[in-house]
């Protein structure tokens, strides 16, 4: 994806440097390519190997480790902070460590920007935060009432980078991602599922009957417009960024199998069936993104229809390649 914004030489990113933690994660990864092409040093923080190349520097470790001294001998204009624990399912097993994972190490890098000065903290929330709702589309200023452990403590990480800007101690900004899919995304995340199981012949498991509604946002849009929300020096400092497309759980499942050319028939199932507890069901998110359109300039362009053909492309393309690796092996 080719955006103005960042890809001229009037980039506001030209010349910054920007720290991002998470950055081999599924959004990091797509993030990180962006940022180098918009002019900027980006320095990752991940237990994986990340990126490489040019304008690129990797700390292998964990995020949650780094020190004072060495966050300010990486001299960041610019920490984005991604890392997390990864999905809903997984921080529900374990509720107490999962807020002391996303709050712990928020409200550490809030007090080491803080004690830096003049860098800006751009935190990751996430749709979660909302739980579950009685009105939609839902905006910035709906309630929030999250179901599971992951949405309390994101919103209690989100209320402290508010709360530390509002006091004037942080140049910080919040984003709210809704269902971000994409290439390359974990199994457990619904759009691969679907994939891997329509490709693979199996049956799509739908929890339910497939009528919950979701605003889904692909990868490509997310990262435009956390990238405007990043350096966006007005106001506004909350912002849902959601694709333009709500559609049911069962139509995308139903998408996928036509898509991947499949057999595949489309099944109800519990949730607890692929593990995940029954109160942390949320029955409808959809989101409005009209104030970052309105304040950022960003406008979501890769419907589903296209973005599940890519995902279904890219599944494809892997399994070729694994095919073609067995059979040299072989």
């Amino acid at each position: 994806m080719i955006d103005s914004f960042t890809s001229s030489s009037a980039s506001p990113y030209r010349g910054l440097r920007v720290l991002v933690t998470g950055a081999a994660g599924f959004i990091g990864s797509a993030l990180v390519p962006r940022l180098l092409d918009a002019g900027a040093t980006v320095v990752g923080i991940d237990v994986r190997q990340g990126h490489t190349g040019p304008g690129y520097e990797h700390v292998q470790g964990d995020a949650a480790a780094l020190t004072a001294d060495q966050l300010s001998s990486l001299r960041p204009d610019m920490v984005v902070h991604l890392a997390s624990v990864v999905g809903v399912v997984a921080a529900s097993a374990d509720p107490e460590a999962t807020r002391s994972t996303i709050l712990g190490m928020t409200s550490r890098f809030v007090d080491l920007v803080e004690g830096l000065g003049g860098v800006r903290f751009v935190y990751v929330s996430s749709s979660e935060v909302y739980g579950q709702s009685a009105s939609f589309p839902l905006v910035e200023t709906s309630p929030l009432s999250p179901l599971s452990a992951y949405g309390c403590a994101k919103r209690e990480a989100e209320e402290l980078v508010v709360a530390e800007t509002e006091a004037g101690r942080l140049d910080g900004v919040v984003v709210r991602p809704f269902n971000v899919y994409g290439p390359g995304q974990r199994t457990d995340f619904v759009v691969t599922r679907f994939v891997e199981q329509a490709l693979r012949g199996d049956e799509v498991t739908v929890v339910g009957s497939g009528d919950q509604l979701r605003t889904f946002t692909y990868v490509d849009d997310f990262v435009d417009g956390l990238l405007r929300a990043a350096v966006h020096q007005g106001d506004e400092r909350l912002f849902n960024l959601s694709g333009h497309e709500t559609w049911t759980i069962g139509a995308l499942a139903s998408t996928v199998v036509d898509l991947a050319d499949s057999s595949s028939p489309v099944v109800s199932t519990a949730p607890t069936d692929l593990g995940r507890p029954r109160e942390i069901e949320v029955e409808n998110r959809v989101a409005s993104c009209d104030r970052a359109r309105r304040v950022l300039g960003y406008h979501p362009r890769v419907g589903v229809l296209e973005g599940v053909a890519r995902c279904v492309a890219a599944a494809r393309a892997v399994e070729r390649d694994d095919r073609a690796e067995a059979l040299v092996a072989g």
